[in-house]
């Protein structure tokens, strides 16, 4: 029976083929956006070279809109300085108990991300995701630290698998080490003899590890398993040799490890997706040939005014040797006839800038900056506008992001949170539910400023219009109000506009204030009928028995 070394072997060398098919356009989406990434693509891990650490880039924007993008992305979307997450259930949606269990539980989730790495690495998935369209995180809980533990897992040092689904459940993770971290990690007894000799003579050289996940039903017939089969995801470590020399192939030499999972413990997100590629595409795709032609424009321009600062001279051959062009410096020549002249270099400056400006327009509509531009920037860009004008502004940009959003959604966070829930389960972290209620559902919604803008856009937009529209038709028959709801349409109007929901009164207590004031005004109502009959009574004239006026009065028949 084969080795499941033999199964990796042959799945890593058709999976790096894929993956070769993107490297060349990754190192010049690093070149450009993140010098430091260079070196991950070519394969010269450790070494960054300050003479080449950024030679191609003459003009920041490009770098600026990619980190406004992604800082605006973080701050709408995750931002641990405000509340963005909810765990509701539907099934216990009228439940008050299961209300306010679902309400601790937010509040201890948040906690726990609070106390993690969870945001930095968060915007770090962001700013690779924006550049290179796709991005990993492994989840693990270290038990030393008694914490659950996020780690970015760059697109440089993964290859990746779909299902038929579209989703990534196989991942080949690249990772390095020194021969004395991998037999901490591994032990050094469980490690085959030959290795054990190799690093005697360095134990703080790097090594290449590969660590493969995938379903447990993935392709194992005829290899010899030694996970527990009732692990449905199998996880394998492979010593892959040394660095020094073995350039940046991954192919597994001998099974570190071999153990596996109750459940999938990474997650991988694509910016935007196209049919028939696991690797994901990026805006920084899309506005890669403005930002080079931004930084060739921006380097002829810098040329363009060093030549008109500082151009080239022209002088005779008796000054040779005696010229002077320092500031202030004086050349002293022998004879009249000696001169010094500038050759000509004519330049336009103004047409130069603005073709400049005009292409850095367009990288930023790319990075989506107007968006997240922030008030005081909107105010300058035109006309003064309202703090209510910008909201209505910020809202309907929200709703064209609706694409990216829902994808960070779907396939980054949701799944992240599935697995720090499953994970903090499992480690006890959780309050335990109110009897009765172990089976609860739990779901997940995002209130965060993005999320909120785009539901008020939409629904906001919906209830109002509508109203008005019935408003319109009521003119002429009022009774047509009686097919809305409007109880409903004020609640969701206060929601979608922040007001939150624990300042919204119960139904109930909203019915029993209604039966209050109704019984209130008819008391009023009955009153004021009795005053009015008081006043118009004949004074001199006795009441008759039996009489309204009588019973007022107490006049028996």
């Amino acid at each position: 029976m084969k080795s499941i070394l033999d199964k990796v072997k042959n799945e890593y060398l058709t999976l790096e083929e894929q993956y070769r098919n993107f490297n060349d356009l990754y190192i010049e989406l690093a070149r450009y956006l993140k010098p430091v990434y260079e070196e991950r693509f070519v394969g010269d891990i450790g070494r960054i070279s300050l003479d080449d650490f950024g030679k191609y880039i003459f003009d920041g924007e490009g770098i600026a809109a990619k980190n406004r993008m992604v800082d605006g992305l973080f701050g709408w979307l995750v931002s641990p300085a405000i509340d963005w997450l909810k765990l509701g259930s539907e099934k216990y949606k009228d439940n008050k108990v299961a209300q306010e269990y679902l309400e601790k539980l937010t509040l201890t989730l948040m906690q726990i991300l609070q106390d993690t790495n969870f945001y930095d690495v968060i915007h770090e998935v962001f700013d690779n995701g924006v550049i290179f369209g796709t991005d990993a995180v492994n989840v693990s809980y270290d038990e030393e630290l008694n914490k659950i533990v996020y780690t970015n897992v760059p697109i440089s040092d993964v290859l990746i698998s779909e299902n038929r689904s579209g989703t990534v459940d196989v991942m080949y993770r690249k990772l390095y080490m020194t021969y004395r971290q991998m037999f901490e990690e591994f032990g050094f007894e469980s490690i085959d003899e030959k290795i054990r000799k190799e690093a005697k003579n360095n134990l703080e050289e790097i090594v290449k590890i590969l660590h493969v996940v995938y379903p447990r039903y993935y392709g194992e017939d005829g290899y010899e398993i030694k996970v527990v089969k009732k692990k449905p995801v199998a996880s394998v470590y492979f010593y892959c040799g040394p660095l020094k020399g073995g350039g940046n192939s991954f192919i597994p030499q001998e099974v570190l490890r071999e153990s596996g999972y109750d459940f999938k413990h990474f997650v991988v997100w694509r910016y935007k997706k196209i049919n028939g590629y696991a690797y994901g595409i990026s805006p920084a795709m899309d506005a890669l040939f403005d930002i080079k032609a931004l930084n060739l424009q921006s380097k002829g321009l810098l040329e363009a005014v060093q030549l008109m600062t500082k151009p080239p001279l022209i002088a005779d051959m008796g000054l040779k040797g005696r010229l002077k062009i320092a500031p202030g410096a004086i050349s002293y020549r022998t004879s009249p006839n000696e001169t010094i002249q500038p050759v000509f270099t004519a330049g336009n400056y103004p047409v130069a800038v603005d073709l400049i400006e005009r292409r850095a327009r367009i990288i930023r509509e790319h990075f989506r900056t107007d968006f997240f531009m922030s008030i005081s920037q909107i105010q300058a860009s035109s006309r003064q506008r309202t703090a209510t004008e910008i909201l209505e502004l910020k809202a309907e940009s929200a709703a064209v992001l609706g694409a990216v959003v829902g994808r960070i959604q779907s396939e980054l966070i949701n799944p992240l949170l599935s697995i720090t829930i499953r994970l903090a389960v499992e480690h006890d972290l959780l309050p335990m539910p109110p009897r009765g209620m172990e089976d609860i559902d739990v779901n997940i919604s995002f209130i965060g400023p993005l999320a909120q803008a785009q539901k008020k856009y939409l629904v906001k937009q919906g209830i109002e219009q509508g109203i008005q529209a019935a408003f319109s038709v009521a003119q002429a028959k009022p009774d047509i109000l009686m097919n809305f709801d409007l109880d409903y349409a004020v609640r969701e109007l206060a929601k979608v506009n922040g007001y939150p929901e624990a300042g919204l009164l119960d139904k109930d207590v909203v019915n029993k204030l209604r039966q209050q004031m109704a019984q209130q005004q008819a008391m009023m109502q009955q009153a004021m009928i009795q005053q009015q009959i008081l006043q118009k009574a004949d004074v001199n004239k006795r009441p008759e028995p039996g009489s309204i006026l009588g019973n007022m009065t107490g006049e028996e028949g």
